[in-house]
């Protein structure tokens, strides 16, 4: 008898530090989603909605709805299907809005029209020069043009499409905060797509496990406050999301620097 007490004592211990073991892991858990929270206005003043309009063939007034993100530099990016005719020639311009938290309501900035300076049509990429007034109001994101690894976790910050559409024309409603997709990259994929009628391919894409939903196109994928990716659109079998390298879009902005100092550029660059 006094042996079956002493082994039950000594289960009864081994049971409480397996337990307090248990229960310290929970904690820790917890501590991190915390610190590591992310909300819609974290990204408010780097993530902006972009529209673009141009005269179709067809007499109509197309307009296109998409995000875009400030980087270093005051240059704004976005998808370049986002900011084309449907004749596939890039636009002029892009149009950009802030939508931010006020003290007791959202709201919404004035449109400011940037200009654009290069466009990457094989990574769906456009760049465009920030104005004056964007200098000062948004706060740029950083890049990281670093490997990732599968499995790891970022978000992806957009405005997804909230309006109605009538023919050819979308007109947009509400002015509702940005949406955070929390996101894992799967793997680099090879992506054929078409984009009115032209076929392109992208060979060095990222694949990333949430779906996102239309009007997020030009989204920045972020990863430790750093942005690795450009969204173009949803996986056709509806598996993910694929995403261009911000590589690509640094590269635009390098071009366009160097035409800017009298430097060589690439031939193949596009403004």
């Amino acid at each position: 008898m006094k042996q079956i007490a002493k082994r039950l004592a000594v289960f009864i211990a081994i049971s409480l530090v397996l337990s307090s073991v248990a229960s310290a892991e929970t904690e820790n858990v917890e501590t991190e989603e915390v610190e590591t929270e992310i909300d819609s206005a974290t990204y408010q003043d780097a993530v902006v909605k972009t529209r673009c309009g141009y005269h179709g063939a067809d007499g109509r007034w197309h307009i296109l709805y998409g995000t875009g993100f400030f980087v270093e530099g005051n240059y704004l990016i976005t998808a370049a299907h986002c900011a084309i005719d449907n004749n596939n020639n890039v636009l002029e311009n892009v149009k950009i809005q802030f939508i931010f938290q006020g003290k007791d309501v959202i709201k919404e900035s004035r449109w400011a029209e940037c200009e654009i300076i290069g466009c990457d049509m094989d990574n769906d990429i456009v760049v465009a020069k920030g104005t004056d007034w964007t200098s000062t109001r948004s706060v740029p994101l950083n890049i990281n043009t670093d490997s990732i690894e599968a499995n790891d976790s970022g978000v992806i910050v957009g405005f997804p499409k909230s309006n109605t559409e009538t023919g050819m024309i979308t007109v947009s409603t509400g002015n509702e905060l940005s949406t955070v997709y929390e996101t894992n990259f799967i793997k680099g994929i090879i992506v054929v797509y078409q984009i009115n009628g032209e076929i392109f391919t992208i060979r060095d894409a990222m694949k990333f496990d949430t779906v996102v939903s239309s009007g997020v196109s030009g989204a920045p994928v972020i990863m430790d406050g750093k942005t690795v990716g450009v969204v173009s659109g949803t996986i056709y079998d509806g598996s993910g999301t694929w995403a261009s390298k911000i590589v690509y879009a640094k590269t635009i902005i390098d071009e366009y620097e160097k035409t800017l100092t009298g430097e060589d550029i690439d031939a193949e660059f596009v403004a």
